[in-house]
């Protein structure tokens, strides 16, 4: 291919991204098509485009192909059709945005999104509506969707219904009160078949594992009260269970 053959076929390149990048991105536009504009004035005018250039072109590409990908289920969203309600997303956002203001891993990684995340829960709360490209930078982030999901599923428990601990449950995701001793938690964690609690209150503490929602239930956070004690416990929702009904029948 020779040099002229060459600037051609980047100009087409770049013509058809920012032509894609356009049509996908609403009428906010998206940034990196200046980046384009700037990309064909090279390639035009002073027929150069280096590798580091090819290759920030191809990134952008990918960007556009991640917008196409997603346009299906964000028209869905749109029509009120999908399983994400805006209210899912604004109380996600509300969440994670707690989360990158601590130090946990999933935390950092998110921090670098926190400008967009404020802005678009800001936005949201004003009634604005979301656009694709938000849409997409949302779902990139990791293990966001699950968070999302949580919130868009109703709640499987209601306070005052007595649960119990999952015997699967793992004891790093049981958080106590600061009143709770050592003791105190080790004998809760040995005897957690045989607790009975009762259900205090949704999101007083919040998400830190945010895994996939499963038929149990979610990663969102439930206060319980141990049947005899005074202080709190702070578990994941799919960690916990209704109380059998021989087990209430026979006392806890």
């Amino acid at each position: 291919m020779t040099h002229v053959e060459q600037m051609k076929a980047y100009e087409e390149r770049i013509e058809e991204c920012k032509t894609k990048l356009l049509a996908l991105s609403g009428p906010n536009g998206h940034p990196k098509t200046h980046v384009l504009d700037s990309f064909l004035s090279q390639v035009t005018i002073s027929q150069r485009f280096s590798w580091s250039q090819a290759a920030y072109l191809r990134s952008i590409e990918e960007i556009a192909d991640q917008l196409e990908g997603h346009k299906v289920n964000f028209e869905l969203y749109q029509q009120g059709r999908g399983p994400v309600t805006t209210k899912a997303i604004i109380e996600a956002l509300g969440v994670a945005i707690e989360i990158i203001q601590g130090y946990s891993n999933l935390g950092y990684t998110w921090k670098r999104s926190g400008e967009e995340m404020r802005r678009v829960y800001s936005a949201l709360m004003q009634e604005k509506e979301l656009d694709l490209v938000d849409w997409v930078m949302l779902h990139r982030l990791k293990r966001f969707d699950n968070i999302i999901a949580a919130y868009a599923m109703g709640e499987l428990f209601h306070a005052g219904q007595l649960v119990q601990l999952r015997a699967s449950v793992n004891e790093n995701n049981i958080l106590h009160g600061k009143c709770i001793t050592w003791s105190a938690r080790v004998e809760f964690y040995r005897n957690r078949r045989e607790k009975v609690a009762t259900v205090i209150a949704y999101d007083q503490k919040s998400v830190h594992n945010p895994v996939v929602t499963n038929k149990n239930g979610t990663c969102r956070v439930v206060t319980i009260l141990p049947i005899g004690s005074v202080c709190p416990v702070y578990v994941m929702e799919r960690d916990l269970k209704k109380v059998p009904s021989k087990v209430i029948a026979g006392g806890a």
